[in-house]
């Protein structure tokens, strides 16, 4: 909540200036007390988004997974302490999404609890429960002050692996896609209203799939953005005011764009790498301990790996004008055994 408010107070300091300016009116300088080391000027040098802070939410582990862990299945209810700890981490948008929607059927998790199927986690391995769905993870978004964002089954991102369980089929098509849509955001919509939710759930961002070029066995890039217009349409069918994105990591963006650019609003990018160094590693098992300044100045110079990421994918584009979102980062820092530290 810190950091928005700052943004906040920032952003309107920064109108007041430029409002200033505007009218021609002399520069004011700020009253710096001499005691003061630092000065903060709080004109931004170019626009940032307000989703600048997001979290994702996956199921992840084999056993008591993230989210069922998350879950009071006592209460029927988020756990107060996951609520608080999110509300301090303060994210202006939390994405339903991962791998977990190659193989996610968004119908299992509405509707009486008591009537939802459990699902194999193809993935992780371990069984979901489906307690948590579409409405569920909206309510915790909205408890936080978080903008929803799901992932739809973008026909398993064409993941034949995560196409069936046993019996169970788990792609799902752009006419899936596009119910699921509805039944967020279609004041008509008779399964949500079924369900006792009279009100819409208002989910206005969706992303296709997830990591979709990662996997050589899965779509390929004219596959991919052949789909992406088939699902964009059917989607902005339900609703046209939703905000869409679609894959165009691994150098896609420039032909996405090409072929789906008109249909879509947003090309998705995942970031996860280690910010260690390879010739001298500080960060790997336990050095970390061992040298305090070390680890600290190679975390504070990560950005620049993440910056030269960044640059690669916004320069695929070859120019073409569209916004890139970057919905998944992460540091994958190799862990260490705990049987002991060895000096």
């Amino acid at each position: 909540m810190k950091r928005r408010l700052f943004l906040k107070d920032a952003s309107m300091a920064a109108a007041a200036l430029a409002v200033g300016r505007t009218l021609g009116l002399p520069p004011q300088t700020p009253a710096v007390d001499r005691r003061s080391t630092i000065v903060v000027d709080p004109l931004p040098l170019f626009e940032l988004s307000p989703y600048l802070y997001m979290q994702f939410m996956e199921p992840l582990g084999a056993t008591d997974g993230s989210v069922e862990a998350a879950w009071d299945h006592a209460g029927d209810r988020w756990r107060e302490d996951v609520l608080a700890a999110t509300r301090d981490l303060a994210p202006t948008m939390m994405r339903w999404g991962g791998i977990f929607v190659d193989f996610y059927r968004w119908r299992e998790g509405v509707g009486p609890r008591n009537q939802r199927p459990s699902m194999l986690n193809l993935l992780w391995g371990g069984i979901e429960s489906n307690q948590v769905g579409t409405t569920e993870f909206v309510d915790l978004c909205r408890t936080v002050g978080a903008e929803p964002l799901f992932c739809v089954n973008f026909e398993s991102d064409g993941r034949q692996q995560y196409t069936k369980a046993k019996d169970s089929v788990r792609t799902a098509d752009a006419k899936e896609a596009a119910a699921w849509v509805a039944y967020c955001n279609d004041p008509r919509s008779a399964e949500r209203l079924a369900h006792g939710s009279a009100a819409p759930l208002g989910v206005r961002y969706w992303q296709l799939g997830n990591e979709t070029s990662y996997d050589k066995n899965g779509f390929d890039l004219e596959t991919a953005a052949r789909k992406t217009v088939e699902f964009a349409k059917a989607m902005r069918g339900a609703d046209p005011n939703i905000r869409l994105i679609a894959w165009g990591d691994s150098d896609w963006a420039g032909r996405m764009a090409d072929v789906a650019g008109e249909h879509i609003h947003y090309l998705a990018f995942h970031h996860m790498f280690d910010p260690d160094s390879r010739e001298r590693p500080v960060l790997r098992g336990e050095l970390y301990r061992r040298d305090p300044d070390a680890t600290w100045a190679q975390l504070m110079n990560a950005w620049q790996t993440h910056d030269t990421k960044i640059r690669r994918v916004r320069d695929s584009l070859g120019g073409r004008r569209i916004p890139l979102a970057l919905t998944e980062c992460h540091f994958t820092i190799p862990g260490r055994d705990r049987r002991g530290i060895v000096k």
